[in-house]
């Protein structure tokens, strides 16, 4: 089987639920973790964006009211029409609340998403590369890798028309359910919440999260967590790209 990615931005209109078991950010990274061992915030963004980490969430895209394809599970992966009911479809969503089912298609969309990922290609610069992130619309439109809490609304024709509205903080997220990991699930070398808590930052500083729109702590039940700033006042410039997402070539 040939794996693609979500398609309704191209088709226009479709129509989807988020349904089935969420994982936390934490346990996606443990999934992930094989295949993306130095990109797990990468990873686990794409699925927070995808589908808020539900197994069983779905996409149905439309051309014509008449379903053509359906994005299935954690990284939205496309079947045509004719495979939705059977058990491929299952295979990559479910549901089940029965964590010997759920989990299973849990890695089995993973392991799509990975087949995705490092098909070789020229997608990019004319030059054979892997194709990476570049089949996540989530991801290439800016939207994962994203470093604000806030962004400047945008209509529908794209003009910077205000007010700020909350990110999806996909990347904030991703960053504390893989720092959580580190802690909670890999407790790798024994590393404290204080360690954790400096890995957590340098992260958000490679990011290119600013100190004084998040604030990074530890709770008392050692969890990473993070302290969103203020929303600005003012609006943005064409400098930070109206406040707005940029987009990317999927690296």
């Amino acid at each position: 089987m040939e794996y693609v990615l979500h398609a309704h931005e191209a088709l226009g209109k479709s129509h989807g639920e988020f349904l089935g078991k969420t994982l936390m950010a934490r346990e996606w990274a443990e999934i992930v973790k094989d295949h993306w061992p130095n990109q797990m915030i990468k990873a686990v963004g794409v699925i927070l964006a995808e589908s808020h980490g539900r197994i069983g969430a779905y996409n149905d895209n439309l051309r014509d009211s008449v379903i053509v394809s359906r994005d299935c599970g954690g990284y939205q992966i496309n079947i045509p029409a004719r495979m939705i009911g059977s058990d491929y479809e299952k295979s990559l969503r479910t549901e089940s609340l029965d964590p010997a089912v759920y989990m299973t298609v849990a890695r089995n969309n993973v392991n799509a998403m990975y087949s995705l990922w490092a098909t070789k290609g020229v997608f990019r610069n004319g030059k054979l590369d892997y194709r990476r992130w570049q089949p996540s619309v989530a991801y290439t439109s800016g939207w994962v890798p994203f470093p604000r809490l806030y962004a400047w609304h945008h209509d529908k024709e794209g003009n910077p028309v205000g007010p700020w509205v909350v990110s999806g903080r996909y990347l904030h997220n991703a960053i504390r359910g893989v720092a959580n990991w580190h802690l909670v699930i890999s407790k790798d070398q024994g590393m404290t919440s204080q360690e954790a808590l400096a890995w957590t930052n340098l992260q958000a500083q490679h990011f290119g999260i600013a100190d004084a729109e998040c604030e990074w702590r530890y709770s008392d039940k050692k969890l990473i967590y993070y302290v969103p700033g203020p929303m600005p006042t003012k609006p943005p410039t064409e400098e930070e790209n109206w406040g707005y997402p940029v987009h990317n070539d999927g690296r």
